[in-house]
């Protein structure tokens, strides 16, 4: 029980308060760096626990090496101060990891047990983000029904950013449908009640990259029941199909008129710079940075300095970005072209594990890669990297993937 307890408190992580700070991430990184510590403390000092990298497994390799690079950056980034900051931030997710192989890796996983830690602080998060609504029908009825506009910002919950809470509610889904999958009777029932609560805020939100990574994951499920040929499989399809609609038809029945609906939102998708939030013109810039430091980027952490160059002719009223808006592009410009395929390559290995894994554990590697997936597109879209909720979500997954594919390398 010791990494279920170890996992619910990395997870809970999205309710630490922001302590007055502008963002909400550096107190979940303080608040993250204190549990890592007294586990680490505990487990490897105290109970002499044996430390183990299992750096044969291709995907923890993979990642052990792209850490090492970040450190490798200190010889040539442009801000020291800035980069030993970001290097604080991939040691305590170093130590997560390493904590939690050394938790699962020598015992029996129930996998269970961890989707329904996912599904539950999902649901808590989802309650959260849902909670002025659920407040303004305890307080004054249904009479914001009748309001002809709702700033969608009222969603963003714990996360403290609506595309966030999206980001990280759409990760944990595929947990949840497992659940679907694998109990029974009103067990099953009552998951998928409260997968309502799971899609409503994505629907009221409506983010498109959460749209559109939810879009692939239900054509990837359905995908999947049509390759299973099972009529109890198929059935189990409706307990997937219903919870879908009634919360689509919900968030519908919530959002006034002038709010655009999730159909709206994803049918509105066009190639421009401007429908992208100007992710066109980040990503050309980042191309354009990587172009003239090819091998060697700005130093780890160092991008949100380098990137101010491009945009100062916009005007001193802009806002320039911290971020590339893709994690791949971001990493490329600090760490050179190496670095930057070294993170890839993380994600290249963990889809080929869950395709190895689909013959010998074809639902929990389903599940893994659906999860994996929706990062996956949060990555090149968005900046997850930065997000300590994000990357718990991801370091939990790389070790379940990774605990999975050792077991099948030792019956084979």
């Amino acid at each position: 029980m010791k990494y279920i307890i170890f996992i619910l408190l990395c997870l809970s992580l999205a309710f630490i308060p922001s302590l007055g700070s502008a963002d909400i991430a550096p107190t979940q990184w303080l608040y993250l760096s204190i549990v890592i510590l007294c586990v680490f403390i505990y487990l490897f000092i105290l109970d002499k626990f044996q430390i183990n990298f299992y750096y044969k497994i291709p995907s923890l390799k993979l990642y052990y090496f792209f850490i090492f690079f970040s450190f490798l950056s200190l010889t040539y980034t442009n801000n020291f101060i800035i980069s030993i900051h970001e290097l604080s931030h991939l040691s305590i997710l170093l130590l997560l990891l390493v904590i939690l192989i050394n938790l699962t890796f020598e015992i029996s996983l129930n996998f269970t047990q961890i989707a329904l830690c996912f599904f539950a602080i999902g649901i808590c998060e989802s309650l959260f983000s849902l909670s002025p609504i659920l407040y303004s029908i305890y307080s004054d009825g249904l009479i914001f029904l009748k309001s002809n506009s709702l700033n969608i910002d009222i969603f963003k919950g714990v996360a403290g950013n609506r595309n966030i809470t999206t980001a990280s509610l759409i990760v944990k889904i595929p947990f949840s449908l497992y659940l679907v999958y694998t109990l029974k009777g009103y067990k099953r029932i009552l998951i998928s009640t409260l997968i309502i609560l799971f899609l409503l805020p994505i629907f009221l939100i409506s983010s498109r990259t959460a749209l559109l990574s939810l879009l692939i994951i239900v054509l990837l499920n359905c995908i999947y029941l049509i390759y299973n040929r099972s009529l109890k499989q198929l059935f189990v399809g409706i307990y997937l199909l219903v919870p879908i609609l009634f919360s689509y038809f919900l968030s519908v029945l919530i959002l006034p008129s002038n709010n655009k609906k999730a159909i709206d939102r994803i049918s509105s998708i066009e190639v421009t710079n401007e429908s992208s939030s100007n992710r066109f013109e980040l990503w050309s810039n980042a191309l354009d940075y990587i172009s003239n430091n090819f091998f060697i980027g700005s130093g780890i952490g160092n991008w949100k300095v380098d990137s101010a160059a491009y945009w100062g002719s916009l005007g001193a009223d802009y806002l320039v970005p911290y971020h590339a808006h893709n994690d791949f592009l971001h990493y490329t410009t600090e760490l050179g072209i190496i670095g930057g395929i070294l993170y890839l390559s993380i994600f290249i290995s963990l889809f080929y594990i869950c395709f190895v894994l689909f013959k010998k554990q074809q639902l929990i590697s389903f599940t893994l890669f659906c999860s994996l997936g929706a990062f996956f597109i949060d990555s090149c879209l968005n900046f997850p990297y930065d997000r300590p909720i994000m990357q718990v979500s991801f370091i939990i997954l790389i070790t379940l993937i990774s605990y999975y594919y050792k077991f099948y390398i030792n019956e084979k």
